[in-house]
This record gives C-alpha cells, sequence and structure tokens, in this order.
C-alpha cells in the first residue's frame, strides 16, 4: 500500500511515496531474474530489488521524460550515460540551467534509491543492483 512520507531530496522534504509492505527480492546478478524471496538469513551480501527503488526509478524516469522530452531527444546510449555516469545528453549540454536541474534529477534518484538500500541493507546499492534499477528508470523514460 502506498501513502505519502516527507523524504529528503535534493537537501529539501518533499512528499514521495512511502509503502507501507514493501517487498524485496533476490535476483540473478547477470540477467536480473527474480531468484527468490528475501528471508531472515539474507545479510545484504546478495544483489536485491525491491518495490521503493523501483518505483523510485519509474518516477524519475517518467519525470526526465516529461521535462526534458528524454523519449524523442536523447538516444538510448545518451539516456544510458546520464544515468549510469551522469553524463548529460547532448541536446541539454548548452542549456546551463537544464542541464543542472537534469542532473539533480539524476542525483536525486540514486539518493532516493541509496537510503532504500541503506534502510534495508545497511549499504547502498552495489553495482549490479543499480544497472537493473538503471534500465528500469531507462524504460520509464521511453514510454509506449
Amino acid at each position: 500500500m502506498r501513502r505519502l512520507c516527507n523524504r529528503p531530496l535534493n537537501g529539501e522534504h518533499v512528499m514521495l511515496p512511502e509503502y507501507a509492505s514493501e517487498q524485496w527480492w533476490r535476483i540473478d546478478p547477470a540477467s536480473g531474474a527474480h531468484i527468490g524471496e528475501v528471508d531472515a538469513g539474507d545479510d545484504g551480501s546478495g544483489c536485491y530489488l525491491g518495490d521503493a527503488p523501483l518505483a523510485d526509478a519509474g518516477m524519475a524516469g517518467t519525470n526526465i521524460d516529461a521535462t526534458f522530452g528524454s523519449s524523442k531527444h536523447f538516444t538510448d546510449e545518451e539516456a544510458r550515460r546520464l544515468l549510469s555516469g551522469r553524463v548529460v545528453p547532448a541536446s541539454v549540454r548548452p542549456h546551463d540551467e537544464a542541464a543542472t536541474e537534469l542532473l539533480e534529477s539524476v542525483d536525486g534518484l540514486w539518493t532516493l534509491v541509496d537510503e532504500s538500500y541503506n534502510q534495508r541493507w545497511n549499504r547502498p546499492a552495489n553495482e549490479v543492483e543499480r544497472r537493473f534499477i538503471a534500465a528500469y528508470a531507462l524504460s520509464a523514460m521511453r514510454p509506449g
């Protein structure tokens, strides 16, 4: 069940979804496939995905597309590099304010993702988890 909570984002507190019964599951590091439910024996050393970080990725991707027209103006490679390495797409680079806003959106996504992982696993998302979360955000940046 979703409800709104006051969460920090880019130095400000904003109302974002919180999940009353947030689910997490183990994933295969190579494919991202669901390989099992999380149980009491999971210590966070594996690779996991969860409702909250995926929702945050979907929200960020949708907002980036709505604000910057990423589905029309960014190539898939530009969008991947933006999400994984903070590389601003060529169409945005000449516009300082827009480039700053775009990077703030990406940084906000990874802040929220790492907050979810820190709350559940006492660590930030690892490289494998970030790769699959970025792929989910990319899919939200490409509606339809």
